[in-house]
């Protein structure tokens, strides 16, 4: 399931009208202690996809995405800081401390 905030969508939806046929689509980059690496693009997705609509916004979220992430969310940051968004897994995946990089 995908949640976007009202200000992501705000966002998204002004991008989507200037590229007009494409997707909101979530990507996987790869694992680490946190979890998932998300990353957010415009695109399209393979022919016979899944798209799902989310308060007015066409996304899609590949099979690579789900198998570690079940629950994503889209959120738009602007502060002194930095800009841009933020895509989080909120479920699914937790570190098992296996790897032993952190120490744990």
């Amino acid at each position: 399931m995908v949640e976007i905030t009202e200000t992501a969508r705000n966002v998204l939806s002004d991008y989507l009208v200037k590229n007009p046929g494409k997707v909101v689509c979530i990507g996987y980059l790869g694992l680490g202690c946190s979890g998932p690496s998300l990353a957010l693009s415009l695109g399209e997705p393979p022919e016979g996809a899944q798209v799902d609509e989310v308060d007015g916004v066409k996304v899609f979220v590949p099979e690579d995405v789900l198998v570690f992430s079940d629950n994503q969310l889209i959120d738009y940051i602007k502060n002194d800081e930095m800009e841009g968004f933020s895509v989080t897994s909120k479920g699914g995946f937790s570190c098992s401390g296996d790897c032993g990089s952190c120490g744990q």
